[in-house]
């Protein structure tokens, strides 16, 4: 920013007809010219977008002075020209409208909440920003909701995405108005590239090429982010696409994005699908729970004769209680035998918080049960029994039980649940860190 203060002097001091005035006016005109030369010269001018904004420094009375009351007197003559306008601006405009336009060119948006003074200059047209993934982001999942703020003045969108970082015509995949797109299933240890060109009244604004890149390979099997914010639908964002049916729980805000609310009577049924969990498996999920017990995910867990699936739980209600304490994280699962021992049952240390964030995951690998939580082990136990069984039939759900089982688990859970994934193998203590920060 430059202020040059001789020719506001002048005009003042000789008027706006004297020969004082043109020839301040005349030297500013080459020190302006030195600068926009010293800027174009700069070894990276043609990769970077610069805005070059000229302005008188307030309007005028007709009789002289500066005067801020009419339009006229607020007024500012301003020249205005850079690669992300469309055409210069070359005219009389408020003296409001500088800021406004200066901090949308560098911040790529602005915000209504802001409150600013003045509005940005209508032909310059920011491009889509502030992408989601992040550019340059991995790993990233196998399947991803991008989305991004709009440009303005936008009437419509075109969406490029594919593993061309330069995309074409060939990788338009939409034209559209909303915010989001769905990728559908991607491949691993992939990088994709994405754009978004913005569609105006004026012309279209070509947007940045972002990317990121998928995971090497982690066996997801599915992902509920949670953050489809209405209707009775649990998107899954995982390759075996296990979309829930909500049953009484309520969209509401999570950890990252989107949750649902379980009130103690709710639940998300996905039917009964083989997800192939059976010697290794990963749970994760963000809870905010509400109550000391509860079941946050549970595969058909039963403990009549035949006893099979598994469950997530927050404690559990009557089983040997003298071993038991609300607050533990626990995972319980069955290798179809007849007989109860045979129950693989692992409880943490009474480490839950009630009414707050907290990311929890177990893993299974083979006979040993790991549990995390916020990152880190907080429990290790070997069991005695490999393998996981199913009977046919049984439901996948969070929040509650899907099977009888007695008194044992019947508390469902009371609070929020967001971001649950469950993976085919026991995950590392790195790859969970890594899915709390950033999801799969």
């Amino acid at each position: 920013y430059v202020y040059f203060h001789n020719v506001d002097t002048q005009g003042h001091a000789h008027g706006g007809s004297s020969t004082q005035y043109r020839d301040a006016a005349e030297t500013i005109d080459g020190h302006i010219g030195d600068l926009i030369d010293a800027v174009e010269s700069r070894p990276t001018f043609n990769d970077e977008d610069w805005l070059i904004m000229i302005s008188s420094d307030h309007g005028h009375r007709d009789g002289g002075g500066h005067g801020r009351n009419s339009n006229h007197e607020l007024s500012v003559y301003m020249v205005m020209g850079g690669p992300s306008v469309l055409f210069p601006i070359n005219g009389a405009t408020d003296n409001t409208y500088f800021a406004p336009t200066a901090m949308a060119h560098v911040l790529g948006y602005l915000d209504s909440e802001w409150n600013l003074d003045g509005q940005m200059v209508g032909i310059i047209i920011p491009k889509a920003s502030n992408p989601s993934p992040a550019d340059g982001a991995g790993p990233a999942g196998i399947s991803e909701i991008l989305s991004w703020n709009q440009g303005s003045d936008m009437v419509s969108q075109d969406v490029y995405f594919g593993i061309n970082s330069t995309p074409d015509a060939g990788e338009l995949k939409s034209n559209q108005t909303s915010l989001s797109y769905y990728t559908g299933t991607l491949n691993t240890n992939t990088t994709y590239y994405w754009r978004i060109d913005t569609n105006t009244p004026a012309g279209t604004v070509t947007g940045d090429v972002w990317s990121f890149t998928t995971t090497s390979g982690n066996d997801l099997i599915s992902y509920w982010r949670l953050d489809d914010g209405s209707g009775n639908t649990a998107i899954d964002q995982g390759p075996y696409n296990l979309d829930g049916s909500i049953n009484g729980a309520s969209w509401t805000d999570g950890q990252i994005g989107g949750a649902l609310d379980f009130d103690g009577n709710d639940y998300v049924d996905m039917g009964s699908p083989d997800l192939g969990i059976d010697t290794t498996a990963t749970f994760s999920a963000w809870i905010y729970p509400q109550a000391e017990n509860g079941v946050i995910a549970m595969q058909g867990f039963s403990m009549a004769a035949n006893e099979h699936g598994w469950v997530v739980a927050i404690g559990w209600d009557d089983w040997a209680p003298s071993e038991s304490d609300p607050r533990e994280l626990v995972w319980a699962s069955h290798d179809n035998s007849s007989n109860a021992n045979n129950a693989m049952l692992v409880a943490s240390p009474a480490l839950i918080t009630m009414d707050q964030w907290q990311h929890i995951a177990v893993t299974k690998d083979g006979t040993e049960i790991k549990m995390y939580l916020d990152g880190q082990l907080i429990h290790t136990e070997s069991i005695a029994a490999t393998t996981i069984t199913y009977n046919e039939g049984t439901n996948l759900r969070l929040g509650t039980r899907t099977a009888s089982c007695s008194s044992y688990f019947s508390s469902s859970f009371n609070g929020r649940i967001d971001e649950v994934g469950v993976w085919k193998r026991a995950l590392s203590i790195s790859e969970i860190a890594n899915i709390m920060a950033n999801g799969p």
